[in-house]
């Protein structure tokens, strides 16, 4: 896998999450409304520990959808092939993080939490 500078600036999150917002009920079903969060947070212990897994060269994120039609994070390891390096190799799975809302920042990246 080639690298990827992953890095963006302030103003582009700011323009990007804004627009996911904006248009949050026009990508959902009534029945979904609620279910995509604005943000996740994870302890970074989680990344540490994916990082330190044997043959680990980046963190992939998956969407997933638990029991209360709640869109969470999952991530995974990711070997220099590209796979994710999962539990019977040796690898680690997270998710439960702690979901915006409520759990939310105020920020730039959040001015609407009060």
């Amino acid at each position: 896998m080639s690298k990827i500078n992953h890095e963006i600036t302030l103003e582009q999150a700011v323009k990007m999450v804004t627009s996911f917002r904006q248009q949050l009920s026009e990508i959902l079903q009534p029945d979904y409304t609620g279910a995509l969060p604005f943000a996740e947070t994870f302890d970074k212990a989680v990344f540490e520990t994916l990082v330190a897994e044997s043959g680990c060269e980046s963190v992939r994120a998956y969407l997933g959808l638990d029991e209360n039609k709640q869109v969470r994070l999952i991530f995974t390891g990711v070997n220099a092939n590209g796979d994710d390096i999962l539990p019977e190799s040796g690898g680690a799975i997270f998710e439960i993080g702690s979901r915006c809302p409520p759990f939310c920042s105020k920020g730039p990246l959040n001015p609407s939490v009060t």
